[in-house]
């Protein structure tokens, strides 16, 4: 029978430790807690620590009632550690991807390491326009990156960065006052296009430098896209249609997922049966 967990208190703030690979805890999230704190009072939820006192969850809160000085209440559940970290804040949605990252790679993954290094080298991008890169030569999502299955080798990082540097010199090169869109929409466009053989990738350079001021605004990648084509065909006759290729490479990989989780349910679904068939030959009126 499971023993139940005792709730302590206390108002030694120093026996709580830092785990190592949670996210830093950001100013503006203790704010807020002190803010509800002082408005509503505090209903108390306890923090989560291991035996060694390193916070599994609830380091917001202990920050925000150390400033308070006010008593911490808290349970000690042994031997978990940042797994189980990571698998709560998965469950509750707590983290960003960014925290997901910074947590992987300061535990030394080096997948993880070299996608930090990549959002560090470019600051004016967002995260969307460094998955897009590392996207554009290995399979990235989401939950590969919550659940640390990320693989990115020294390779594909280099592949990623060689992209990276062509796109992200339009921050350097483009008059800013003459864009009408995001100029993120901008970036992955220009992500997307270098893997199109049939775009001539100093022609499309060439082009936004001088003359995206011709371009409509756009609000979106699929508009910003077809301003883009509309200007790299210009007084060409040769015509590229790189709005189409990126389209037939959505519907590609939108296939290709498709096809990888009806595989994965059927796997689910063959084992399901597999353990149900064990279970009936077991049952003793069928043996």
């Amino acid at each position: 029978m499971e023993t139940e967990k005792v709730v302590k208190t206390t108002k030694d703030y120093s026996i709580f430790k830092k785990l190592e690979g949670n996210r830093p805890v950001a100013n503006r999230r203790i704010n807020k807690i002190i803010a509800s704190i002082q408005n509503v009072g505090y209903i108390t939820s306890p923090l989560i620590v291991n035996e060694k006192m390193e916070v599994i969850d609830g380091q917001g809160r202990l920050e925000a009632l150390k400033q308070l000085g006010l008593p911490v209440e808290y349970i000690v559940h042994p031997g978990i550690g940042i797994n189980e970290c990571i698998a709560m804040n998965i469950n509750q949605g707590n983290w960003s991807l960014k925290d997901y990252i910074e947590s992987y790679s300061v535990r030394g993954n080096k997948s993880y390491q070299r996608l930090e290094q990549l959002i560090k080298g470019y600051p004016l991008a967002n995260l969307d326009v460094i998955a897009t890169a590392a996207l554009r030569i290995n399979k990235i999502t989401g939950t590969m990156v919550k659940d640390g299955s990320l693989v990115l080798t020294e390779e594909k990082y280099n592949k990623a960065k060689e992209r990276l540097d062509y796109a992200y010199e339009i921050f350097d090169l483009i008059d800013k006052t003459t864009v009408k869109g995001g100029l993120l929409n901008l970036v992955q466009v220009m992500l997307y296009c270098y893997d199109y053989e049939e775009i001539d990738l100093k022609r499309l350079k060439d082009q936004i430098v001088k003359n995206i001021y011709l371009c409509r605004p756009w609000n979106s990648i699929d508009t910003c896209f077809n301003e883009i084509e509309e200007l790299y065909n210009k007084n060409i006759s040769k015509k590229v249609y790189f709005y189409t290729l990126y389209r037939q490479e959505k519907a590609k990989r939108a296939s290709e997922v498709a096809k990888e989780q009806a595989a994965k349910r059927e796997r689910v679904n063959g084992k399901d049966f597999a353990k149900m068939a064990l279970k009936d030959r077991k049952h003793p009126y069928l043996v």
